[in-house]
């Protein structure tokens, strides 16, 4: 299968709107969606990230969007996101942690919680559960714990109560509002 974008360093640095190949296809990013696997997208995904250009953002929700870039390039963008520092995919962020088919969860609550979102706790808690324990998704408990000080594992309903317990009081702890950078690594 052929690259059917254009030089990936440029669609990276342009952030333009995604163009039609010869064949017809949208694509994303400059790459064909048979490219959607490779490193080539993902690495576009990080440069935007670095760029810290809110013009990213519109690209960056297009692939949390779309179910088709699976786990890691979801995951990537989320992380972009994150780096950019705009509030404006706050929206996009919640309707991810929502979705039943969105899974990457660690890097989604991670990013709503750089950008400072309190709602991203119960969002997260809300996703919770032994069904996710054997997959990446499960990572997000790992950032509860690190996020909020508390260790349930993947018990929703204790997580839930404290929840409850905390929720007029807590605030995010100053380590995770400072600039996406210089925060804990996600995992």
């Amino acid at each position: 299968m052929g690259y059917t974008g254009g030089n990936d360093v440029h669609q990276a640095q342009e952030v333009g709107p995604g163009r039609r190949t010869g064949t017809g296809s949208r694509t994303c990013l400059g790459f064909g969606t048979q490219l959607r696997r490779r490193a080539e997208p993902r690495l576009a995904l990080i440069a935007l990230g670095w760029s810290k250009n809110e013009r990213a953002l519109p690209k960056l929700v297009e692939v949390l969007e779309e179910e088709n870039f699976g786990y890691w390039p979801r995951a990537d963008a989320c992380d972009a996101i994150a780096r950019i520092g705009s509030p404006k995919a706050i929206p996009v962020l919640r309707k991810c942690l929502k979705s039943e088919t969105f899974h990457a969860l660690p890097n989604a609550f991670r990013a709503l919680v750089a950008l400072g979102d309190r709602e991203a706790v119960p969002l997260a808690v809300a996703r919770v559960g032994p069904e996710i324990e054997a997959y990446n998704s499960g990572s997000v408990v790992r950032e509860l714990e690190k996020v909020t000080g508390q260790s349930f594992g993947f018990e929703r309903q204790r997580w839930q109560e404290w929840w409850k317990s905390v929720e007029s009081e807590w605030q995010i702890p100053e380590e995770f509002r400072k600039p996406w950078d210089q925060q804990p690594a996600v995992y």
